[in-house]
């Protein structure tokens, strides 16, 4: 019979394991759970959610950006900033989550898309007025709601 501690603990941490497992090449070792903190448990557990198919919807207060010191990485970003200016914008990232737990690190490389509606730039800041390695805000206009979601149909040799 297992302790009750690896039933609360060590069971959904091999079910959420086992579901990341589908995601990425790399072998994902179980942790000796006793050195995993809380939070990283539910991390790895909120993880798996989003590969199993369940959205997690939360809200945004910031997104701290820095104007590119590259001339072709700067003219792409003002051109995502612009429709910024009015308020009301959708910010859309493609992120590939790394996972923490108990010293262990992987990164799972099927990406997640996470999009941040009601963006706008912070006040005072226009997309003319922003130079080479500036650093401003952007703010939610409004209730600032996020999803973040499972890329579907992704291979390894998909482009983003």
């Amino acid at each position: 019979m297992l302790p009750e501690f690896m039933i609360e603990y060590g069971l959904p941490i091999a079910n959420s394991l086992s579901i990341l497992q589908g995601y990425t090449l790399e072998t994902l070792r179980f942790p000796d759970i006793e050195d995993a903190t809380l939070a990283e448990i539910n991390a790895l557990h909120r993880v798996a959610s989003i590969y199993a198919g369940e959205p997690l919807n939360a809200t945004w207060s910031r997104i701290g950006m820095r104007v590119p010191e590259d001339e072709a990485e700067r003219a792409s970003i003002m051109g995502v900033l612009s429709p910024l200016e009015d308020g009301n914008g959708l910010i859309v990232a493609v992120i590939h989550p790394e996972v923490k737990l108990a010293g262990l690190v992987f990164t799972i490389p099927h990406p997640l898309a996470e999009a941040r509606e009601g963006a706008r730039l912070e006040p005072g800041v226009t997309v003319d007025s922003l130079t080479p390695g500036q650093e401003f805000e952007l703010l939610p206009d409004g209730v600032g709601m996020t999803t973040t979601a499972k890329v579907a149909d992704w291979t390894p040799d998909s482009a983003l």
